[in-house]
């Protein structure tokens, strides 16, 4: 469990109506849990999605296909502001995308355009 489910968790215990009995309070945990759950997934898929969207979108559109270098390397700070997240989540899923193997930082950065498609294409987001 994590602090922000706690939370949520104390105030709903501490508010609880009369006559809620503990079979009550405990579905009522079980939907926090699941409501919690739903929202941090949601909120992280969307960043991964918005930043593979943001590096095609920096990338030339010749070669079609294969690595292609982003016409400009932005800094994290700066493909922060412009999908509205955190320069740390950038830095995670920068990170992450080099270890699948959609992302080189050679003098420069290099996508690999294919592989970034198809990721979009799978989570129903268009380039």
């Amino acid at each position: 469990m994590q602090v922000g489910q706690l939370v949520i968790l104390q105030a709903v215990h501490a508010r609880e109506p009369p006559g809620l009995g503990r079979g009550g309070r405990r579905s009522l945990y079980l939907i926090v849990d699941d409501t919690y759950n739903r929202l941090l997934f949601d909120v992280l898929e969307r960043i991964e999605v918005r930043l593979a969207r943001l590096l095609c979108r920096l990338a030339p559109t010749k070669p079609a296909s294969g690595w292609v270098s982003l016409q400009f390397s932005p800094t994290n700070p700066e493909m922060a502001r412009t999908i509205g997240t955190t320069r740390w989540q950038i830095s995670h899923y920068m990170h992450r995308f080099q270890q699948l193997g959609w992302l080189q930082r050679r003098p420069g950065l290099w996508i690999q355009r294919d592989s970034l498609t198809e990721f979009l294409e799978s989570s129903g987001k268009r380039t």
